[in-house]
């Protein structure tokens, strides 16, 4: 775990600069932006294969290739191991649960509300998923 950066510490300038900006996007709640945020957050890779349409200039939403779908649930598998690991070592409290009025753009249960945020889980699949669609389909020059 010595990749990943402890938390920053409760109290700490760093802290409170990350809760002065964290507030400051609250301003987006139901905005178009935060309804894309919620798009961008899905992780169910049926579903989550959308996210690379644009960069692979197709349409995997449309009908995902099976195998792909099994590749990216495992791989959100491990990346959810990974990430849990290095939540073990320090807990750093979500926005969400600083503040139990604040919205999320994701679906909240009472353990997600609970659980440590750092590393981030989304972020950590979001990066491993998107080596693994390098790997898959590297980007060609154009015709």
């Amino acid at each position: 775990m010595s990749a990943v950066p402890p938390p920053v510490t409760a109290g700490s300038s760093e802290a409170t600069a990350d809760q002065r900006e964290s507030l400051r996007w609250t301003g987006l709640e139901d905005s178009d932006r935060w309804r894309l945020a919620q798009t961008h957050a899905e992780v169910r890779p049926a579903l989550a294969v959308q996210h690379f349409d644009c960069p692979l200039n197709t349409r995997l939403a449309d009908d995902p290739p099976p195998a792909l779908v099994r590749l990216l649930g495992r791989s959100l598998r491990d990346a959810s191991v990974a990430s849990n690991a290095a939540k073990a070592v320090g807990f750093r409290a979500r926005p969400i649960a600083d503040d139990p009025a604040r919205r999320a753009c994701i679906r909240v249960d009472g353990d997600l509300r609970t659980s440590a945020s750092h590393p981030s889980g989304h972020a950590t699949v979001g990066a491993l998923w998107g080596r693994i669609m390098a790997e898959v389909r590297p980007i060609r020059p154009r015709p």
